[in-house]
């Protein structure tokens, strides 16, 4: 039960930091100030075991917060990789906002109510501030950018999902 807490504890350091990074600080990209979060969180818990280790050395305390770290580790990366999804605005959700508000619609109608800059300029502006593109060019990725899309293609594989769609 220790274990549990110990690792939503660890989880609630590195969400409170995101909520005061976002508060704050208004970033105007997504990428790294969740990766400013989790560096900030992670020197947390290593200093949070430096002091534990050093008053309470014991191999089932070691084992207990390794579990914990793995629980940590697992909650902040589901946060992370649907943090996208709840910052923006889901069509999907628009969808379903719009027939709620105005009633049965034909898909022509509701297409009227989406425009290509709400869709695609503003992603692109936000990969622009996380500096997914090589020197602001939308021409390449730079290294961050590759890196994070391998790591979203092998998911996508992963759960059987084509790739480029979605």
């Amino acid at each position: 039960m220790v274990t549990i807490l110990v690792g939503i504890l660890f989880y609630l350091v590195f969400f409170f930091i995101s909520i005061i990074i976002w508060n704050f600080y208004k970033p105007k990209g997504e990428i790294k100030p969740l990766l400013i979060s989790l560096i900030i969180s992670f020197i947390f818990i290593y200093l949070f075991n430096i002091i534990k280790n050093y008053y309470f050395y014991n191999v089932n305390i070691i084992y207990s917060n390794t579990l914990s770290i793995i629980l940590y580790m697992a909650i902040t990366t589901a946060y992370i990789l649907t943090f996208p999804a709840i910052n923006i605005l889901i069509p999907s959700f628009k969808i379903l906002t719009i027939i709620n508000t105005k009633g049965p619609l034909k898909s022509e109608e509701i297409i009227e109510y989406f425009s290509a800059s709400e869709l695609i300029d503003s992603r692109i502006e936000m990969l622009k501030n996380d500096g997914l593109f090589d020197n602001n060019s939308y021409n390449n990725i730079g290294v961050l950018g590759k890196i994070i899309a391998i790591i979203f293609i092998i998911y996508r594989k992963i759960l059987g999902a084509s790739i480029g769609k979605g």
